[in-house]
């Protein structure tokens, strides 16, 4: 899918972001506004009910906070494709800092999605689609900030769906725990002894089974005293 080969009323598709099983995003300039926005459109297998994406989409607005990337726009492309438009984040997602990070950016990612996250399990819905491409950086203020996207799909990737069994916020847990860790490893910081404390315990628990895994609740807190010890 290229940019030339998708139109959107009131959009103009400037170049290829991205893309994975479930669409292909691209960085657009919104003709009203002038400004510059990521659009996400969906293949023809993803989310094809019209109620389903629809559900999922107001979902996603009336849920989210400050630490979602929220839709502020969706509909139908001229070839039939379903598409959400989002805010850009220049600096990318956290798939690119990777060679930067240290244990306290990974836990300030790991809360952040904890907030993130918060609203949607108190209602029994979950995210499923948690990995580094959708928790995108963003800098305001001097100050480095972490945003959950793609909140429309569900394709999680945890035990329990490679088991064939069916999601739920616990996998989302799953998830998010594995993308830290991941993230943790794949630095070329040194990995100091706090990783075996208190975060590295809530980590493996994370990767635990779904009976003894913490809630995002739970994750929150613990992190949250950590952070005020």
């Amino acid at each position: 899918m290229e940019p030339g080969s998708i139109t959107i009323e009131h959009y103009r598709l400037l170049e290829l972001l991205g893309h994975g099983i479930n669409g292909t995003v691209f960085l657009a300039l919104e003709q009203r506004s002038g400004k510059l926005c990521a659009v996400k459109v969906l293949n023809r297998l993803a989310l094809n009910n019209d109620d389903g994406f629809e559900s999922a989409v107001t979902s996603v607005q009336e849920r989210s906070n400050n630490y979602c990337a929220k839709p502020f726009d969706h509909g139908v492309t001229h070839q039939g494709l379903r598409y959400v438009a989002l805010n850009y984040y220049p600096a990318g997602s956290l798939a690119n800092f990777n060679r930067y990070v240290n244990v306290r950016f990974a836990e300030k990612a790991f809360l952040e999605m904890c907030f993130a996250l918060e609203p949607f399990h108190y209602r029994s819905e979950y995210h499923g689609a948690i990995k580094p491409t959708n928790i995108l950086v963003a800098f305001e203020n001097r100050e480095l900030r972490f945003n959950l996207s793609d909140f429309t799909l569900n394709a999680t990737r945890s035990a329990e769906s490679a088991a064939g069994q069916s999601a739920s916020p616990a996998s989302d847990v799953y998830s998010l725990g594995l993308t830290i860790l991941e993230l943790i490893e794949g630095s070329t910081e040194e990995i100091t002894p706090s990783i075996r404390g208190r975060f590295g315990d809530l980590l493996q628990k994370t990767l635990s089974t779904i009976e003894t895994r913490p809630t995002i609740s739970d994750c929150k807190k613990i992190l949250m005293r950590k952070s005020l010890s």
